[in-house]
């Protein structure tokens, strides 16, 4: 009886010694993620959120997961996911400097960003263009308001110029939520 004492007093040291050598779960979490090491990248609204287009955002970002932490990356990608907002007409969007934690290993980042409320165009007119030129002008009052179409615009107009420049001046109303839009040639 002694003995069966003593063996099952062995075979449990023994069981407990090697537990005691296994590595800790967040040990083994460690050893695979190197500290700078991305694991996992959210993108989190400041605001109501209903307009967050989470997965055009997603799209442009560089920092992804498995990818080393990057200071450059971040900054591209905060003004990917600002770029795509005001494409979208939400010229009043801020998105916050990216926050960067440190758990199990890794890092996690998180782009803080407040879409705002969308902008429209409001007032389109032209000067020194000929009717027919002006018929290139394509955008509406009340279209939703974007840089891209404005620039779009203005190098069609340049196309018909002849040599002259096109410019295209902006007026926001932040109280209206509205941009008025001015071609004209010089």
């Amino acid at each position: 009886m002694r003995s069966i004492a003593l063996l099952t007093v062995a075979a449990v040291a023994a069981v407990w010694a090697v537990v005691r050598h296994l590595p800790a779960e967040n040990e083994a979490v460690a050893e695979t993620a190197h500290p700078q090491q991305i694991v996992g990248v959210s993108l989190d609204a400041l605001d109501n959120g209903h307009a967050l287009p989470v997965s055009a955002l997603r799209a442009v970002l560089d920092t992804k997961s498995g990818d080393l932490l990057d200071p450059t990356n971040l900054e591209h990608d905060r003004a990917a996911i600002r770029t795509v907002l005001e494409g979208r007409g939400f010229l009043g969007a801020r998105v916050e400097a990216p926050t960067v934690t440190f758990s199990g290993g890794g890092a996690y980042v998180v782009f803080a960003v407040s879409c705002g409320t969308v902008y429209h165009f409001r007032d389109i007119t032209t000067s020194g263009l000929n009717a027919r030129d002006a018929g290139l002008v394509t955008l509406g009052a009340w279209d939703t308001a974007n840089p891209e179409r404005v620039e779009r615009v203005r190098q069609a107009l340049a196309e018909v110029a002849g040599g002259k420049t096109v410019i295209a001046t902006l007026h926001t109303d932040t109280a209206a939520n509205a941009v008025d839009v001015e071609f004209s040639i010089k």
